[in-house]
């Protein structure tokens, strides 16, 4: 897990009003774990900015990618969710993509240059999945 990379993600995607609490919880080995199984909640309850979301429902899943690119993701990415391994780790886009997918909960992944890729259930409970690509164009502010 990169804590810094996490404050970073926590700063461009989320609402002002939540930062504070989930960068706490993250970073507290007893809160982290469930502050990741709220994020599949972020969608429901708003945590997650959604006015910086694109919704990639109707685009093919083989076309994300080149998408994400065309915003200026980088090719590794950081990974934020439930089923991750210590709850954040480090990937390859395509991999990041795949493991987003695969992922029982909620994912959020990083992929620099203000833009991340969220999924989640459509509805709690669901079996469908949908994305979003999440872009801050003002991301450089955050950067220290």
């Amino acid at each position: 897990m990169k804590l810094d990379t996490e404050d970073l993600i926590v700063n461009l995607f989320f609402k002002k009003n939540f930062r504070k609490r989930i960068k706490y919880e993250l970073k507290r080995e007893d809160k982290r774990r469930s502050c990741l199984d709220r994020l599949e909640l972020c969608y429901y309850n708003k945590y997650l900015d959604m006015d910086l979301g694109i919704s990639l429902r109707k685009i093919p899943l083989s076309d994300h990618k080149d998408l994400l690119v065309k915003y200026g993701a980088e090719k590794s990415c950081y990974l934020l969710g439930i089923d991750i391994e210590d709850g954040g780790a480090e990937a390859a886009i395509d991999e990041a993509i795949e493991i987003a997918w695969r992922n029982q909960g909620a994912c959020l992944v990083y992929c620099g240059n203000g833009v991340a890729y969220f999924t989640t259930e459509i509805y709690l409970g669901s079996q469908t999945r949908t994305a979003y690509l999440l872009y801050n164009k003002n991301y450089l502010q955050f950067i220290k």
